[in-house]
C-alpha cells in the first residue's frame, strides 16, 4: 500500500536546505552515461562490426544563441580490410525507450540543422583511426534556451558490400546485407546572451510497492516535462512513525539522464524493513541548485502465510 502525504505538489523543487550536494550541470561526466547508449548498435555483420566510436557516446556543447563549436569524433578500424564510414544524423526520440531514431530535423527540440559533418563519407584503411569534425553553430532565434540534441550515427560498410551482388544465369538472386551503426548524442544546452531564463522541471509520475522475492521495492517513475535535460541522483530516505530516518536507500543505477520529454524508471529495495507503516521522502538531485522530492506513505504487509498442506 502506498499513499502521498499533503506535501507540495510532486513536480515542485524540495528545498534539502544545507545538507544536500550541490554542484554544476556541466560536471557530469560522460562515463556516467556512456552506459545508456549501449544499445545503439542495431544490426552486426562481420565487416560493418570492425568500425567502432573512440571515446564517449555522448558529446555535449553549452552555448549562448549565435555561439559556434566544433568538436572531433574519433573512428576506429579494427578489421582486416579496409572499411567505408558513413557519417549522418538523425533525431532521437527520448519518449521511444531508447529505440527511437525518426529522419534529421522532425524532432521539436532537434539540433541536426545546427550540425554540419565532414567528410560525409571516407574509407579508413585496415588497424587505423580517422575522424569526422563537427561544426555547431546555434541560430540567434529570439526565445531560444534549454537543451537540444540529435544524433551522429557512424556506419561502417565493406568495400565488398558496395560491390552488386554475383548472379547466376537464368536465376535472380537475393542477398541480405546487414549494417553495423553507432550513434553518438551531440547535445547543445543553449543559455545566457539573448536566451530565456528556464528551470529543470521533472515530475514523479507513477510510484508502486512491489512485493519481491527478496523483499519490498518501490518502484518510481520520473518524467523530465521542462526544456532543460537532467543528470539526477536518485534515493530514498525512511522514516519510522515516530520520524526517526531508518536509512537511505538508492537504486542499484543511483543516477538517472532524462531529456526534456523523456522518461525513466528505478527500483529501490526495501528488502531489510519489517512489515509495518513508513514516511518515505524521494530526493532527485540535479547536482546542482535544482533538487526535486516528494513525501510517500507505504505500507510493508506481513509475509503471507504458507498454504495448508493438501492431505
Amino acid at each position: 500500500m502506498i499513499g502521498t502525504s499533503d506535501h507540495p505538489a510532486d513536480r515542485a523543487p524540495f528545498d534539502p536546505c544545507a545538507r544536500m550536494l550541490t554542484g554544476v550541470l556541466a560536471r557530469r561526466g560522460p562515463a556516467r552515461i556512456l552506459g545508456l547508449w549501449a544499445g545503439l548498435a542495431l544490426l552486426v555483420s562481420p565487416a560493418g562490426a570492425g568500425v567502432s566510436v573512440v571515446g564517449s557516446l555522448v558529446r555535449e556543447f553549452t552555448l549562448a544563441p549565435g555561439g559556434e563549436a566544433q568538436g572531433r569524433v574519433l573512428v576506429r578500424n579494427h578489421s582486416d580490410q579496409p572499411q567505408v564510414v558513413r557519417a549522418y544524423l538523425t533525431d532521437f526520440d527520448p519518449r521511444a525507450g531508447g529505440q527511437g531514431f525518426p529522419e534529421a530535423g522532425t524532432e521539436v527540440r532537434s539540433n541536426s540543422g545546427w550540425l554540419f559533418l565532414l567528410p560525409a563519407e571516407q574509407v579508413l584503411p585496415p588497424r587505423t583511426t580517422g575522424s569526422v569534425s563537427v561544426v555547431l553553430r546555434v541560430p540567434e532565434a529570439a526565445g531560444m534556451s534549454g537543451t537540444y540534441w540529435s544524433m551522429l550515427m557512424i556506419e561502417g560498410v565493406s568495400p565488398d558490400e558496395l560491390a552488386p551482388p554475383a548472379t547466376e544465369e537464368g536465376r535472380a538472386r537475393v542477398t541480405v546485407r546487414e549494417r553495423f551503426r553507432t550513434g553518438v548524442r551531440l547535445t547543445t544546452h543553449v543559455t545566457g546572451g539573448a536566451a530565456a531564463a528556464v528551470s529543470p522541471s521533472v515530475r514523479f509520475a507513477e510510484r508502486e510497492l512491489l512485493t519481491t522475492a527478496e523483499g519490498a521495492a518501490l518502484r518510481l517513475r520520473l518524467e523530465n516535462d521542462g526544456t532543460v535535460g537532467v543528470q539526477l541522483r536518485l534515493w530514498v530516505e525512511v522514516f519510522d512513525h515516530e520520524g526517526y530516518s531508518l536509512g537511505r536507500y538508492s537504486p542499484q543505477m543511483a543516477t538517472m539522464t532524462l531529456l526534456p520529454g523523456g522518461s525513466g524508471e528505478r527500483h529501490v529495495s526495501l528488502a531489510d524493513l519489517p512489515p509495518g507503516t513508513y514516511d518515505c521522502l524521494v530526493i532527485a538531485d540535479n547536482e546542482d541548485q535544482n533538487v526535486f522530492g516528494a513525501r510517500y506513505q507505504i505500507e510493508i504487509a506481513p509475509p503471507a502465510p504458507p498454504a495448508p498442506a493438501l492431505p
